[in-house]
């Protein structure tokens, strides 16, 4: 299975299908379109992340903030699968769905769908770019 590699809080966004569009600043993804990919979470926490509150629910962003506090988050595992359905260069109506402002150049996105979390994530190192994995 292909999988990709996010920096957490990102990879926890999608998995729990708060965030349904993963942006790039490239289109090097573009293979992905019409496959099943596994969502994996790097050992990296982006502290930039706080800019998604501006677009997710209260709730939700307390949610995950506490997950971050109380270093419930997982990293360097694959924490499930996701559809990629489509995939393009992104505006500023996507901006929801990605968790960021896509009203600026260079955003490439990975439309998402049928998001599954695996009860157990799988341990994994991971690597930049897209890799391979047997699940």
């Amino acid at each position: 299975m292909k999988i990709i590699t996010l920096w957490q809080p990102w990879a926890t966004l999608i998995i729990e299908g708060m965030k349904t569009i993963e942006t790039r600043e490239h289109s090097k993804f573009a293979s992905l379109k019409g496959q099943t990919i596994g969502i994996h979470a790097g050992m990296k926490l982006d502290e930039q992340w706080i800019i998604a509150g501006l677009y997710m629910k209260l709730e939700d962003y307390h949610l995950i903030t506490n997950m971050i506090d109380t270093k419930q988050i997982p990293l360097g595992a694959i924490l499930g699968t996701a559809k990629v359905v489509n995939v393009g260069w992104l505006n500023n109506m996507h901006s929801q769905m990605a968790l960021i402002n896509c009203n600026s150049v260079n955003k490439y996105g990975l439309k998402l769908t049928d998001i599954k979390k695996f009860d157990n994530p799988i341990i994994a190192k991971g690597k930049q770019g897209i890799w391979n994995y047997e699940i």
